[in-house]
């Protein structure tokens, strides 16, 4: 990891670059290519690919236990590498729980916030995968390509000021500017630790209405998990449909001649957050990945090609 790390200013410079830690990667990837049937007009042909890593940081530069890589916008928001943890930490504050997992309200109907930043998780997937069916009938053809991401997390900038300004569609959802919302959560009496840890007592359901204003505004002003998702997603990545055609189609001019229609990037299923796609969101290049904000959405595609062989 050859990276800037911040140093006194009295030095005379802000930081040094230094090969500041150790990473161990152990992954698998695996590609299998299998044709369940096979006759004289028809044929199914399946490719399956799988890709995983485990990532661990195993150490950083002398006295270091954590080393921000790079900045989000707003909110102090950071991107770490933490000793002991996976690469792309997430690191922000977080809600408040109860024992059994339940998330603490105030008295003002807003959600608790953690006084110290935590890992809210690692902008790296727990595995990829794709599986293509291709069906084959005499001259025509179908394939269908699906693709999945498991894990990973990405911070929507986009989901903080959609919410603040009352753009997005679950700002007025439900009449909830009329009627306000109550969050689901309980209520409780929190006491926070002098080591950044807390215990939460006497809780019980919470009843307290907000109102859609305050709702929205928390976004900006309250913990920073809930402006972090979870990267997974299922996608129809292609369809095609192709056919040769007939020889006496088309004379002595080519060999063949084949016509494929397409469609990309058709559906997107199983994701966190459905005003985005993760896989707009966690891409880019250097060290600011997993940074959503202010990025296109995804767009299908169809087309058509013909092929001419002479």
């Amino acid at each position: 990891m050859i990276t800037p790390v911040q140093v006194d200013p009295a030095t005379g410079f802000s930081s040094t670059v230094l090969n500041a830690g150790e990473l161990e990667n152990k992954g698998i990837e695996i590609l299998v290519n299998a044709t369940p049937i096979m006759t004289d007009d028809f044929s199914w042909d399946v490719t399956w690919n799988f890709a995983k890593n485990e990532n661990t940081l195993l150490s950083l530069a002398q006295g270091l236990e954590t080393l921000q890589i790079a900045s989000f916008p707003f909110n102090g928001v950071s991107l770490n590498a933490v000793v002991g943890e996976r690469y792309g930490q997430i690191r922000g504050t977080n809600y408040v729980y109860d024992d059994a997992g339940n998330r603490v309200v105030n008295a003002n109907g807003s959600y608790a916030e953690t006084q110290d930043v935590e890992n809210l998780g690692s902008i790296l997937p727990d595995y990829n995968m794709g599986i293509r069916n291709t069906f084959t009938y005499k001259g025509i053809s179908l394939g269908v390509l699906i693709d999945r991401q498991k894990g990973g997390v990405y911070r929507s900038l986009t989901n903080i000021w959609g919410n603040y300004s009352g753009i997005l569609e679950q700002t007025a959802a439900n009449n909830i500017r009329e009627e306000g919302l109550v969050l689901p959560g309980v209520t409780g009496d929190v006491t926070y630790n002098d080591d950044g840890s807390y215990t939460v007592s006497n809780t019980a359901e919470n009843t307290q209405v907000i109102s859609a204003q305050q709702y929205g505004t928390d976004y900006y002003f309250g913990n920073d998990a809930q402006n972090v998702f979870d990267a997974s997603y299922w996608k129809l990545r292609e369809i095609t449909l192709g056919y040769n055609l007939p020889k006496n189609w088309i004379g002595n001019a080519f060999s063949e001649v084949r016509v494929t229609a397409f469609g990309r990037n058709l559906l997107v299923w199983g994701l966190d957050n459905d005003n985005f796609d993760p896989e707009i969101a966690t891409t880019g290049s250097g060290n600011i990945q997993g940074s959503e904000g202010g990025s296109l959405p995804s767009t299908r595609s169809y087309g058509l090609n013909v092929q001419l062989k002479f």
